[in-house]
């Protein structure tokens, strides 16, 4: 009885604790789920106390609008209720390729998470395909806005 209680005890405690793993969706699924897409750079992030739910904004200013007809200044959740859809960006200055759905009062939420907000650094889309490469952002805004999607966007996210 004692070797089983063991077993037991040794079995639950030797399972990996993990998040909730944030599915990357191909790139015509990550468009078709986003009310807007835009280039944008971020002008400041805030923490709100709005909600339990919601805990920082970014703050962003439209340059292009890829997709939808979003303000030409609006705020993206960027930490919320669940940590793995926080997105770690908008830092004021720098700009973002984003993938938004529209949530409360005149918010949008990122579609897919971390997948969802890419920096644009000198015409191109960092991260895109994997971590550590690269693509043009006028080649993906092409694209979208021709839904050929000839991007292959369904890659493995981290490890």
């Amino acid at each position: 009885m004692r070797r089983v209680v063991i077993s037991v005890l040794l079995l639950l405690t030797s399972c990996n604790a993990s998040g909730n793993e944030l599915r990357r969706y191909p790139f015509k699924e990550l468009i078709e789920r986003s009310d807007v897409i835009v280039v944008a750079t971020g002008t400041g992030r805030k923490k709100k106390g709005l909600s339990s739910s919601l805990n920082e904004v970014s703050r962003l200013e439209v340059k292009t609008a890829v997709k939808g007809e979003p303000k030409s200044i609006f705020d993206l959740i960027t930490s919320g209720q669940f940590i793995e859809l926080d997105v770690d960006c908008c830092e004021k200055g720098d700009s973002y390729l984003v993938f938004a759905q529209e949530a409360k009062s005149e918010m949008y939420a990122p579609t897919n998470g971390q997948f969802s907000v890419l920096r644009v650094k000198d015409g191109e889309v960092l991260n895109f395909l994997d971590f550590g490469t690269s693509e043009s952002l006028d080649a993906i805004i092409e694209s979208v806005r021709s839904s050929d999607c000839k991007i292959d966007f369904n890659v493995s996210g981290p490890e």
